[in-house]
Parts: structure tokens; sequence; C-alpha cells
């Protein structure tokens, strides 16, 4: 697994898996993004972005930013989110139990 800082406060992260792993966890997040986004009300007369984004590669994932839905003003901005950038948000998600109505995913943080 690598991290690479990027500009702006952002990074990339990889990770090198047995592709059935890493197929998996994309479609997960592909999953969670598609639902988020199914949540998010649509703008009218707007196709939404990254409607025919399936990708994985680095290109796909150009621009795509950890964001936080949920204010009124948040929820605004994520109408404009593509499919990338929300399966960034499910990964932060996920794996750090970030509390955000858009991904009711299992993971839940629990302190005992």
């Amino acid at each position: 697994m690598w991290f690479a800082p990027e500009p702006d406060g952002m990074c990339t992260l990889t990770a090198f898996l047995p592709a059935e792993a890493g197929l998996a966890l994309y479609q997960g997040l592909d999953a969670d993004a598609r639902t988020a986004r199914s949540h998010l009300p649509p703008t009218p007369g707007k196709p939404r972005p990254g409607d025919a984004g399936g990708g994985c590669g680095p290109a796909d994932a150009a621009g795509a930013g950890v964001g936080a839905a949920g204010s009124s003003a948040s929820v605004a901005a994520a109408e404009e989110r593509t499919l990338s950038q929300l399966r960034a948000d499910a990964l932060v998600h996920r794996l750090l139990g970030v509390p955000d109505e858009a991904f009711p995913g299992p993971f839940r943080p629990h302190i005992t």
C-alpha cells in the first residue's frame, strides 16, 4: 500500500491487491456511491456527472476528493459530485466510520 501527498491537502492512496479482493472492494464502494447518489435530489434538466464512469484507474479518479455531504450547503455541492468522488467518500466512510447519512453502510465505530 502506498500513500502520496498531493496539492491542496489531498493525497493518492494506492493498494496492490489480488484482483478478486480489489474488484470486490471497488464494487462495494461503487454500490455505496450509487446508493448515495440516488438519495440526492436531481438537478432539473441536468444529467448527473459521472453517469458513464465505471473505470477504476487513475484517470477515473481525477478530481475525486472527499467531501462532507449532509448539511443543506453540502447537499447542493454533493449533487455535482461524480461517481468517483462519491466512491472516495464511501471509502472514507467505510474505513473511518465518518457519520454521513448518505452512506448508511454496516461499518460503524463501536466503543467498548
